[in-house]
């Protein structure tokens, strides 16, 4: 049955592709719900997700991320659970995540939990796959997500909505927004919570021996999340604007631990504090020259609480992670004989990071740091009319790491730790317009992935540094092509199809040995692949949409020929939905093929097919009422060893908006 479901999807592909032998032109295309307007969408490798039309779904960042070509969203336990994000196969922290331009990466290392983000307040997310723009200033391996809040608008907005659900799940938010002559401002804030106390198949530690499994409700997973939003803006004149945006992160969570030996006191406690002021200037003392700058601050405050070692982390955990990042960034557009911008850029960063130890004396010690300095150029060559478009650049990136030897944990002071890098790297991408209703794209990278401190010094515990590290390198190439337009009763399509190829060498990767694990370029890996994607409107009613990606990921190191973990070779999500003023109805899947949770491949998730439905009706103008069901077969399903995701849930949701 599953995969009969396959090829139904497969089917749906093929039979829009012979549908559309006509050219047509190219128009600006709005698929209804969650696709992209074609007029943004620089190429086949960029998508461009506007929440408007989401806004009667009841789901978050990480669930609309899932569902994009080529990105792999993995969940560590319930609704609200921290999730990290792949993008073509990549590992967590090769994927930059910026929010209003502020970037959320740690120098610690790992990704970004994406968990407490939902789409209220948002006004697109934009995922760029195996490259980012230039002038962005950040040159992450894998590729880049996007987060932009609201625009502000003339006309006056507020929205404000209450949901609840299955296991005691609430939420809720309030928004209001205006623009007045020269002046805007926006005001808003959202919460959510959950007990997080869903039913699992626990296998009890043995998941050969079929006899002591039995059913229990997941522990100490309950969560609550705070989110309060501030924006300001103000135009000098038609020419320069400023925008002020202030984020208030709050995220407290039980850590319930592996399902077979679940934790039942153990909590972190996340603080997060995110703010930017961004300038822009036209006319920059020459008609032809642009100016934008941004100055952005991140403070994170982390508290880890393990009294009773019930992680296994190697004894008791009282710890607080403290840091702050601030950051400027310059971008000059330099427009030359019409088909030329250059833009030269400039960033620097530092990142201060002061950990504490409240079971250790002294708990406190000196900080630790990592200073960035990059730099570039790109040029944006445009030929023919339009029809052909080049883009060269190339950057240099340089770092600065000074580790703090007087950790608090330890009972010996070390040595202060000093580490420099920096590389020179470059992208080419070229886009050339066939027909006004077909594009090519294709491009090639060479990028770079910087140590993490962790990887650099370790964490004076189990995992041992090893400051000879090289950073990991990463290049890549992809090809693809986009067929968009309208015919007949197709008001809006649009299919997407490209090729990558990452090849990854001195793979960073941990080494066990004798109870310790040291960082080493050991690995290689090559990630091969094929996305596609398709989204149509059928007459005025009836939006299909679906994605498909296939994907190679094989080690080339220690473990040559295995698969990497965690990458499904097969994934497809379908969505289809019936509306009309009144109302809508969708009903949604996602097929996920069998993968392996270990580098041996000795762990296999078996494949899994999810089918989630809702219904939203507006009984009055401003306001809507939306129900859905998600994972309706019920399905076992796990992301990562030991950590089960919800069955069966429902949602409820009461929105107002004007």
């Amino acid at each position: 049955m599953k995969f009969f479901f396959f090829l139904i999807g497969i089917f749906l592909f093929c039979l829009s592709f012979m549908t559309f032998a006509k050219e047509t032109k190219l128009e600006e295309v709005v698929v209804h719900g969650e696709e992209v307007q074609a007029s943004e969408k620089n190429e086949v490798s960029h998508t461009v997700i506007y929440v408007d039309g989401l806004k009667n779904r009841i789901e978050t960042v990480s669930e609309v991320l899932s569902r994009q070509a080529g990105v792999r969203i993995q969940r560590f336990g319930g609704l609200e659970s921290a999730t990290s994000i792949s993008i073509r196969g990549s590992q967590a922290d090769e994927v930059l995540v910026l929010y209003d331009g502020i970037p959320l990466n740690s120098a610690l290392g790992g990704g970004v939990d994406l968990s407490p983000f939902g789409l209220q307040g948002l006004e697109k997310i934009e995922v760029y796959r195996g490259y980012s723009p230039a002038g962005m200033g950040f040159f992450p391996s894998a590729g880049v997500v996007l987060l932009k809040s609201l625009n502000l608008s003339a006309k006056p907005h507020a929205e404000a909505s209450v949901q609840y659900g299955s296991f005691n799940t609430v939420g809720s938010h309030a928004l209001f927004s205006q623009k007045k002559n020269k002046f805007g401002f926006l005001v808003g804030t959202s919460f959510s919570k959950t007990d997080g106390d869903f039913t699992f198949l626990d296998d009890n530690g043995t998941p050969i021996n079929k006899a002591d499994d039995r059913r229990v409700k997941r522990e100490n997973n309950e969560s609550f999340t705070l989110h309060p939003l501030l924006k300001l803006a103000y135009d000098f004149d038609d020419k320069t604007h400023l925008e002020w945006v202030g984020h208030m992160i709050q995220k407290d969570s039980g850590i319930a631990g592996i399902s077979s030996n679940q934790a039942q006191n153990t909590s972190l406690s996340h603080r997060e504090w995110l703010f930017n002021l961004g300038l822009k200037r036209s006319h920059f003392f020459h008609p032809n020259l642009a100016f934008e700058s941004a100055t952005y601050l991140r403070a994170t405050k982390d508290q880890f609480t393990d009294e009773d070692n019930e992680i296994g982390l190697g004894g008791a955990q009282d710890n607080d992670e403290d840091t702050l990042l601030f950051g400027e960034k310059f971008l000059w557009k330099w427009v030359w004989e019409k088909n030329h911008v250059f833009k030269p850029f400039a960033l620097f960063q530092t990142e201060i990071y002061r950990p504490e130890d409240f079971l250790a004396s002294p708990s406190t010690g000196p900080t630790s740091n990592r200073r960035q300095f990059s730099f570039g150029l790109s040029d944006e060559m445009d030929f023919w009319d339009h029809r052909l478009l080049i883009n060269p650049s190339v950057w240099s990136e340089n770092m600065f790491n000074r580790l703090s030897g007087e950790d608090p944990s330890l009972a010996v002071v070390g040595a202060d730790n000093n580490e420099v890098q920096n590389k020179v790297s470059g992208s080419l991408r070229a886009q050339v317009q066939v027909f006004p209703s077909l594009d090519f794209v294709a491009g090639v990278a060479r990028q770079f992935r910087f140590p993490s401190f962790t990887e650099l010094f370790g964490d004076r515990g189990a995992l041992i540094g090893n400051t000879s590290l090289k950073p990991q390198k990463n290049v890549s190439w992809d090809a693809g092509f986009e067929f968009s337009g309208e015919k007949g009763v197709l008001k809006n399509y649009s299919l997407v199809a490209t090729y990558f190829d990452r090849h990854v060498t001195d793979l960073i990767q941990f080494l066990q040995s004798a109870g310790f694990a040291r960082a080493a370029n050991i690995g290689k890996s090559r990630i091969q692949g094929l996305e596609t994607s398709l989204a149509t409107t059928w007459g005025n009613h009836v939006g299909i949409s679906g994605q498909y990606t296939f994907q190679d990921a094989k080690d080339r190191g220690t473990n040559n020929g295995k698969f990497l973990p965690g990458r499904p070779e097969h994934e497809l999500n379908t969505n289809v939905e019936v509306y009309n003023n009144k109302g809508k109805v969708f009903v949604s899947s996602n097929w996920i093929s069998s993968n392996y949770l270990d580098p041996l491949n000795t762990r296999v998730v078996d494949e899994r097919f999810l089918i989630n439905s809702g219904i939203s009706v507006k009984p009055l103008k401003k306001w809507t009422l939306s129900f859905e069901a998600k994972n309706i077969s019920n399905e076992q399903i796990v992301d990562v060893v030991g950590f089960p995701l919800p069955g069966r849930s429902f949602m409820g949701k009461i929105e107002f908006s004007q």
